[in-house]
């Protein structure tokens, strides 16, 4: 098990903190805020996990009497919380899991204390109503969480591997979980109960009146001292289904091992986990190299020209994987007469075109000079906890921005005022586009899509039918039709006018979708079969939807037959979800995936066996890709790092050198380390007067703010 830092694991909580609880304590705390994170949770979340069981000891929730030396700290029932929080908002549902009951449920040291001595079932006097008032505790803290939090928890578990040995200590765990069930019940969630290692028939006679109960069913191959063979391991496996199946209880595997003794050495309770690499093997993957500069440069210029100080130095970096960085600076100091003069060192060279461009390059990295620009404008939103998804009108002066805990609002971006709120949404907002009217938003959060005026908020339609998270949407022409997609595996075809599902088609192997496209059917794709036309749809002849996947694979599906026509697996020995996929508008759609490892793949479509290109250049994952100005030839990318920017595509073939033809054009700065979390490209184009008639680029940012260049 992960560890504080110099803390040396003693076997069980007894033994680690027995004589010093406080010393203890304070070593666990910043542990317990620190071992989960968003990343991890947003990890399973991508690979399509969609339950997740979190252990904790009762000490989490009640006092300790005695000489009971466990750790004792608000900050447990805190963190329990946060990782609540992180799962509802990625999606996950979660069971709380009470692993250790006062006096031990099976004398094990993940019950707390590994001395073989099953107190609580062999002296239920002294531990039974402290066992009682835990799960009474838990219940009351899933009854206090905000409803939707509270959705996303799917079950109380009762007591983790109650091991009774004798039928006294069966009567006591019957009596526990039925005792148990009225107070969980009435939190609204399902009691989750162990099978006591006796198997669905030891329950035969209990909750047999359609009472919310699921049985929990843990099995260690790994732990067996006879050799498991493949066969036998499979018949096993197939048996204990069976068994299973059986019982009148719903039922899942919340503890289990598929690594066997022969084949995986586990010693002391050490696990060996394999570790995917996501990294990309592959000749035509290349590095493009990057600049940033400080973002508040302009602010820096302007001081200094107008004498607020007299000089100031600006940072300017340069980066390319497998290089060393350069980092150099702008001396920037008043001239005579007024005005600033600006001065390059440190490896770096550069003019100021503009109040907002500037023309940076790097020789030592081969940078070339490239436009970096600072935002025209930097509008901060209402949604302090950061944009999760944003949009731009194409027709009003207006953007739509997604936050958590289901915050939507509509906000000018040339006047000031009062934003509007969308209400509805009660979870995390993970997609918002308008439609081509520009005055109608498509959002979606958990279970649940909806249609709002951007000018009021109202909200005439919803759409529900997906059983995970809808990740991500995509309109269809005008916008008779749109399309979801979602962590159930699954992308739905919907009816606006009428808000029905027209059809639901399954992506390759069930693989969360993490992001839609939608453009012209690839010429190489032909598929078999009649087509399956519904009289609701409009636009969708010759049309294909581009789904990226928790996998790494894109599927495409045709939208005559509502079959998947075809899978493209640019990394195919490798687990690398991808978060972002882009269509360019063309008759012969070029594609473009981006990944969590921070690889943008292209696709010639009409040849998808393989990518085109893969390029990088650095770790961090992609958020989202967009082709802009109608065509193939650009393509502009965001990622978590916030330095997002326009990649230059040439035209080329099999034998083409990509080094030379996959360039970065523009640079867009203004993120202080926070991820750029949207790109897109337009706007309403009468803007203001010297303005009218251009389109930007607008990057969204967890910092809250929408930028405009």
């Amino acid at each position: 098990m992960g560890m504080p830092n110099g803390v040396t694991w003693a076997g069980d909580y007894w033994r680690q903190c027995q004589g010093r609880t406080e010393g203890c304590t304070r070593e666990w705390q910043n542990w317990w805020r620190d071992s989960v994170t968003e990343a991890d949770i947003r990890l399973l979340a991508d690979n399509g996990i969609n339950m997740v069981r979190l252990p904790f000891g009762f000490w989490a929730f009640i006092p300790t009497v005695g000489n009971e030396p466990y750790p004792t700290s608000p900050a447990q029932k805190e963190n329990i919380r946060r990782i609540v929080e992180l799962c509802a908002r990625h999606g996950l549902y979660i069971i709380l899991d009470i692993h250790a009951l006062p006096g031990n449920q099976n004398g094990w040291e993940p019950s707390g204390h590994g001395d073989n001595d099953s107190g609580f079932l062999t002296r239920p006097a002294q531990f039974w109503d402290r066992s009682i008032n835990t799960v009474q505790a838990v219940a009351d803290f899933v009854k206090d969480l905000p409803p939707h939090v509270r959705q996303y928890v799917s079950g109380i578990e009762a007591a983790n591997e109650i091991r009774p040995l004798t039928e006294p200590q069966r009567k006591v765990m019957y009596d526990f979980v039925t005792t148990a069930y009225p107070i969980v019940n009435a939190a609204g969630v399902s009691l989750i109960i162990s099978d006591g290692f006796l198997g669905p028939q030891a329950w035969t006679g209990y909750f047999r009146n359609g009472e919310d109960v699921v049985l929990d069913v843990h099995t260690y191959w790994a732990f067996r001292t006879d050799r498991v063979t493949d066969d036998s391991f499979v018949r096993n496996m197939v048996d204990l289904v069976g068994t299973v199946a059986s019982s009148h209880l719903p039922w899942f595997a919340g503890e289990w091992s598929a690594g066997r003794p022969n084949t995986a050495q586990l010693s002391d309770g050490q696990i060996r986990w394999l570790m995917v690499d996501a990294s990309m093997d592959n000749k035509k993957s290349l590095t493009l190299p990057y600049v940033t500069l400080q973002p508040s440069i302009g602010q820096v210029i302007r001081d200094v020209a107008e004498a607020t100080v007299p000089a100031e130095d600006a940072w300017v970096s340069c980066y390319r994987q497998g290089a060393e960085s350069v980092h150099g600076k702008v001396k920037i100091q008043r001239q005579e007469g007024g005005g600033a003069q600006l001065d390059w060192e440190g490896g770096v060279d550069g003019k100021q075109v503009s109040s907002d461009e500037f023309l940076i390059s790097c020789p030592s990295l081969d940078i070339p000079p490239t436009p970096v620009h600072l935002p025209k404008q930097t509008i901060q939103t209402g949604l302090k906890r950061g944009i999760n998804c944003f949009d731009v009108s194409s027709t009003l002066p207006i953007f739509a921005v997604g936050g958590d805990d289901g915050q939507l609002e509509v906000q000018g971006w040339r006047e000031d005022g009062n934003p509007v709120e969308c209400c509805g949404h009660v979870g995390d907002l993970h997609s918002v586009q308008f439609f081509p009217s520009g005055s109608v938003i498509l959002s979606s959060s958990h279970l649940h899509l909806l249609i709002h005026s951007a000018l009021d908020g109202t909200c005439p339609r919803s759409f529900k039918g997906h059983k995970a998270a809808i990740a991500c949407t995509s309109i269809i022409d005008r916008g008779r039709n749109v399309l979801s997609g979602s962590r159930d595996g699954t992308v739905r075809l919907w009816d606006v006018p009428s808000g029905a599902s027209i059809r639901t088609v399954g992506v390759n192997a069930y693989s969360a979708v993490l992001a839609l496209a939608e453009g012209a059917r690839p010429e190489s794709v032909q598929v078999a079969g009649e087509e399956d036309r519904d009289p609701r749809e409009v636009g969708t002849e010759g049309r294909a939807v581009y789904a990226a996947l928790s996998s790494g694979k894109v599927s495409v599906i045709d939208l005559r037959t509502k079959t998947e026509a075809a899978t493209l697996a640019p990394s195919p020995d490798k687990l690398d979800p991808l978060h972002a996929i882009a269509v360019s508008p063309t008759s012969s759609p070029v594609l473009a995936a981006g990944a969590r490892s921070g690889l943008v793949h292209l696709y010639d479509t009409r040849n998808a066996s393989s990518p085109l290109v893969s390029w990088q250049r650095n770790d961090a994952p992609i958020t989202s890709l967009l082709f802009p100005n109608g065509g193939a030839h650009e393509l502009l990318v965001a990622a978590e790092d916030g330095l997002p920017y326009r990649a230059r595509i040439l035209d080329g073939g099999a034998d083409v050198e990509w080094e030379k033809n996959v360039q970065v054009a523009e640079e867009f700065v203004g993120l202080d380390c926070d991820a750029a979390t949207s790109i897109r490209y337009g706007g309403f184009g009468g803007g203001k007067e010297g303005e009218a008639g251009k389109a930007w680029v607008w990057v969204s940012g967890r910092d809250g703010a929408v930028r405009r260049y």
